[in-house]
């Protein structure tokens, strides 16, 4: 009888195990090829990624499902969709033997497939921070920080964006750090972390606060400048579309060893839930999706993108 009993304990615990797995039959799109660095436009009409590598910057069109290469030149995690959902603003590195490093900066048009130059700037630079309060762009370059308003034809700014023009000041983010500008980014302060690179960012919709990760495998968040708070361990955090939530590729560890990721959504001070845990597949890059109801994220070392629900 004890014998009996433990084994229907052991099946019981088995199945509340599965309940709480969720296994991916298909994948929801699977690319060309392995990929890094996922976004999403604003109403989901565009995905963009890089490959592996960093290099060739591709964006899907998600009416047509065709796929288009926008460069084939590092870019990394520096790009970003514009508000409207239908441009993407990129900076990429060109090295050759006889020339020394450039960077341009570039925007692409989803919907005439144009390219168009903005800016050349010799030697390497950081990250494209984009500040949805002003329209601005901001890089890092050898001479300093670069800072330019990007232009849109018959747009005009949000009341939302008109009350923040007083704002206290803005964010900078590159692969040593994040920094804090004041005073038109005459003065700038380091945002105090742990050690470890930038890995990726993402600036919150009302550009009020950032999350990162970094490569000691940390997630953090700041607001209005203050000093960071880490709310998590894993990679890739980004932002809900409507809501001040989070969600990121959560470390699983095995000693202090990571041996896989799930995603888990949190508010600003790491308050939340694991959604997934599946054991197959490392889950990265998540990104919300349908205004906030799903989640799609990539699978590490293959070339299939997956949806959950966010609800």
């Amino acid at each position: 009888m004890k014998f009996k009993s433990l084994w229907i304990f052991l099946a019981l615990m088995a199945n509340k195990a599965h309940a709480e797995i969720r296994f991916f039959s298909s994948p929801w799109l699977r690319l060309p090829g392995e990929a890094v660095h996922l976004k999403v436009s604003k109403g989901d009409r565009f995905l963009a990624y890089t490959d592996k590598n960093g290099h060739a910057l591709q964006v899907i069109d998600m009416h047509s499902k065709k796929v288009y290469e926008i460069t084939e030149h590092q870019v990394g995690d520096a790009f970003f969709f514009s508000p409207d959902g239908y441009r993407i603003f990129y900076r990429e590195l060109l090295k050759t033997k006889d020339t020394p490093v450039v960077s341009r900066i570039k925007a692409y048009d989803g919907l005439t497939k144009k390219n168009l130059e903005l800016k050349r700037i010799e030697g390497l630079s950081g990250f494209l921070t984009f500040d949805p309060r002003d329209l601005r762009y901001h890089l890092m370059y050898k001479k300093g920080i670069l800072s330019e308003r990007i232009v849109f034809p018959d747009h005009r700014m949000a009341k939302w964006q008109l009350a923040q023009r007083t704002e206290q000041g803005k964010w900078l983010a590159t692969p040593g750090g994040i920094l804090w500008l004041t005073h038109s980014g005459l003065t700038m302060r380091k945002v105090k972390d742990h050690k470890g690179n930038v890995t990726r960012f993402a600036i919150s919709p009302d550009g009020t606060a950032i999350t990162w990760s970094t490569t000691e495998a940390e997630i953090f968040v700041a607001k209005y400048g203050k000093d960071a708070e880490k709310i998590g361990e894993g990679f890739d955090p980004s932002w809900h579309p409507k809501k001040e939530l989070i969600v990121y590729a959560g470390a699983r560890y095995v000693g202090d060893q990571i041996v896989n990721t799930d995603l888990r959504i949190v508010n600003p001070k790491g308050e939340g839930k694991w959604i997934t845990a599946s054991q197959a597949i490392k889950e990265r890059f998540p990104q919300f999706v349908e205004k906030g109801q799903g989640i799609v994220f990539l699978a590490e070392g293959t070339t299939d993108l997956f949806k959950v629900s966010a609800k």
